[in-house]
């Protein structure tokens, strides 16, 4: 039997961030969307010449990582924001998902986004139920909740 080395943090970080990426396209009907430039091409959404519509990307040469999904008026529709989604651990400047039809609840796992100081917007979609409490922990987020028919709160 070989045995394999442990892969490095920052590969689970990153694969797990691209099962999330993955799990938001299918989950939300990617294939409606209005633009979905290399969703699910098989690269690394931050290959400088594959990025991904929407996707914002920081950092070098050897690390470089998604530092903001903008989304907005996308036509994401009929699907919830998935649950892992604090594995983007190094989203500093948005999580736009504005002005789209996405349902559920928002889940307490955003609360995870603690490097995020740009904006946290979910106007305009149908979500339902409380916010989650771990969002209050993102003290330097720009929420944006209007027009969000959050129902329940």
């Amino acid at each position: 039997m070989i045995r394999r080395p442990p892969r490095s943090t920052q590969s689970r970080s990153s694969a797990a961030s691209d099962v999330y990426k993955r799990q938001l396209y299918i989950g939300t009907k990617g294939s409606s969307w209005l633009s979905a430039k290399n969703w699910l091409s098989g690269n690394h959404p931050c290959l400088s010449n594959h990025t991904w519509y929407g996707i914002e990307c920081g950092g070098d040469a050897t690390n470089n990582s998604v530092t903001g999904v903008r989304l907005a008026a996308n036509n994401l529709a009929e699907g919830t924001i998935p649950t892992q989604g604090g594995f983007l651990s190094k989203l500093s400047s948005a999580f736009d998902v504005g002005s789209n039809l996405v349902d559920g609840t928002l889940p307490s796992e955003l609360g995870a986004f603690r490097k995020l100081v740009g904006s946290f917007d979910v106007r305009s979609n149908r979500f339902d139920g409380a916010l989650p409490t771990e969002l209050a922990e993102l003290a330097s987020l720009c929420l944006e909740l209007k027009f969000a028919d959050l129902r329940n709160i």
